[in-house]
This record gives structure tokens, sequence and C-alpha cells, in this order.
């Protein structure tokens, strides 16, 4: 989504017309990892009419994102500015989160408004387990438990959905609280949740997250959403500011003040 956001910006900015992404392809590691989300993103999605596509395309000549100042000195003719990768993540599309958001609404096949209304009473807790936890990424599991005591005491009725790719099992101490539950998204093995996800997290009344998830900084940048995440450099810090209007970022394991969350609360 990154590359995609990146390209219409860039697009609406210049006067150029966006190329369709080929969002149907294969994501190889989701199902050598056994992961649950396939990531078959091409059935979420339909093309609009200011969207262009079609094998003529790739007659034209490409140039990378490097090569901008090439592409734009053409006069002789159409070409095509490929964008590819995470790049400069969020940097390029600070201050678009709107048009993005209008943008993902017109060419979702779900209906990604009803998803962020069914949320504007929950608080999220975005916790990336699986690949992260492999590569070290992740924010511990107790972490969240911490926060999740602190929430009880400052607000003892909050709903809280926890939006992660985690098993019952990994997640369990946080599930037995009444008041928390699983997002109540359908898991079909052939369709990712992911986007609707996104468009629930963007109506969450704050979000606690792991600060290095791009999936999890999506709802909160599409919501303008404050958020809570443990830090451990300012890389990550700089990231969550790029995607929030609010960002409470403790680098160590000591419990978030209560003036910290009436913070995050009076932006809610």
């Amino acid at each position: 989504m990154l590359i995609w956001a990146r390209a219409l910006v860039y697009a609406r900015a210049h006067g150029h017309t966006p190329v369709w992404p080929a969002w149907g392809q294969v994501h190889l590691g989701s199902w050598l990892r056994w992961e649950r989300d396939k990531r078959m993103y091409g059935l979420l999605f339909r093309r609009l009419r200011h969207y262009a596509s079609g094998s003529g395309l790739r007659r034209l000549p490409h140039y990378s994102e490097s090569e901008t100042a090439q592409f734009e000195a053409r006069t002789d003719g159409d070409a095509v500015l490929r964008f590819e990768g995470i790049g400069p993540g969020f940097q390029p599309l600070v201050g678009h989160s709107e048009f993005l958001w209008k943008e993902l609404c017109g060419i979702a096949r779900d209906d990604l408004v009803a998803h962020r209304e069914s949320a504007r009473e929950i608080i999220g807790f975005g916790i990336r387990l699986g690949d992260f936890m492999k590569l070290g990424w992740s924010t511990p599991v107790p972490w969240f438990e911490a926060r999740l005591l602190e929430l009880r005491r400052f607000c003892p009725e909050q709903r809280v959905w926890l939006f992660s790719d985690g098993s019952d099992e990994e997640l369990s101490l946080l599930l037995s609280d009444p008041l928390v539950s699983r997002t109540p998204v359908h898991r079909d093995p052939l369709r990712s949740p992911a986007l609707t996800e996104i468009a629930q997290m963007s109506g969450t009344r704050l979000l606690v997250l792991t600060p290095g998830s791009t999936f999890h900084q999506w709802g909160a940048f599409l919501g303008c959403r404050p958020v809570l995440g443990k830090v451990t450099n300012d890389w990550y810090r700089q990231r969550l500011q790029m995607v929030s209007p609010c960002v409470v970022c403790p680098e160590s394991d000591d419990p978030i003040s209560v003036s910290q969350w009436e913070r995050l609360f009076s932006w809610c």
C-alpha cells in the first residue's frame, strides 16, 4: 500500500495518470510461514476509470524513482514512472491522509466507511507477532498486558479489540478480560482481513501498537489516531510522529502515567 499511496500522491501533484497496481500477486512468504493472512489482496479491490492499465503500458519507456527528473523532462510521448519498495515510508504521504482514505474507499469492494464507524468506541491493541517475533522486532505481549491493566484503572468499562496475527494462546491473558476480543472479521483463508482491520483501526479512539508495524501505522495514519507504543530508538519515534498527531512513546517498561493517558484520551 505504501507503493500505491506514494505513486498516487505523486501523480496527483504532477497531473499524471496513476497505473493500476498489481494487487493480485501471491505473497509466497505468507504461505511458507503458514500465516493466517495469506495476503491475497487482488480480491479486495476494483479498478476505477482514472487508473491506467493494459498490456500496452509494458511497451512504454520505464523510469525508476531515482530517474524522476528524466521522466519529467520527456516531451516525446508517454512513459511510466515505476514506484517500488517501502522507500521513505510515510514521509511523502504526510498531509494526504484524507485524500488517500477517500481513494481507498473508492477502490475497495468492501464498505470501509461502515467498518471505520463500527470501531468508534473501541481502543485498539495492534500486536504484531508472527514474522516480527522471529526477527526480534515485536513488542512483547506482557507490555500490552501491563497497558491493559493501566487502562482498566483509568477507564474500567472500555472495550478493546486486538488487531493481531498472534494466536489465541499467545494472547490468552488479554483475551481473559471480558471486555477484550478479537476484531469481528470473518477469516476466510483466501481473503485478507487486513483492509477491513485497517479501516477499523482508523476509527478507534486510540491505538496501542507495535511501533515498527506499517500495518498498524496505516490505521493510525488514515484516521489520524493517537498512538501509544514502546520505542527503542528515535527512528521508531520519528515514524510514529509521521502517522499520528499525538504520540506517547516510552522507551522503558515503566508504567504510563495518568497524564500521558489523559493526553491520549484528549485526542479521542
